[in-house]
């Protein structure tokens, strides 16, 4: 798993697999720390970043795999998150959660995340642009 880790922060290339996904959560967050966060934000942060990369895992890269990109980086006290990949886009082209009529008719599992995700951070942004997907976000502290 390519990686370094600079002043800028730290940024990995992996497989969009399952595994690769556990590995880069791990670099990140077991000891030694990748990200000098103090441990409930690490918490925090790890709880996003495994929703955020698992989904891409499953629904991005349905068909073909494919690698993800993150960049994880302190600014000031606060975690600033960039991940792209080339998987398929966001449905509607946004990061948005399920409307109250599909909570009202009972989602399984999918489209709760993104509640979870969003609670958690701020500033989150979507975009696809030369056939990549970027999402961007601070993990609120």
């Amino acid at each position: 798993m390519p990686g370094e880790t600079a002043n800028e922060g730290v940024c990995l290339r992996f497989a969009a697999t399952p595994a690769s996904v556990r590995a880069a959560l791990m670099r990140l967050f077991d000891p030694p720390s990748a990200l000098p966060l103090a441990a409930d934000h690490a918490a925090t942060a790890q709880l996003v970043l495994a929703e955020v990369l698992n989904n891409i895992v499953e629904h991005a890269y349905t068909c073909d795999g494919g690698d993800i990109a993150l960049t994880c980086r302190l600014t000031g006290g606060d975690l600033a998150v960039r991940v792209v990949d080339r998987g398929c886009p966001l449905p509607k082209g946004a990061a948005e959660p399920p409307g109250p009529a599909a909570l009202a008719g009972g989602l399984s599992e999918g489209g709760y995340g993104w509640f979870l995700i969003r609670s958690l951070t701020r500033d989150l942004t979507y975009h696809r642009r030369a056939g990549r997907n970027v999402l961007t976000f601070y993990v609120n502290p």
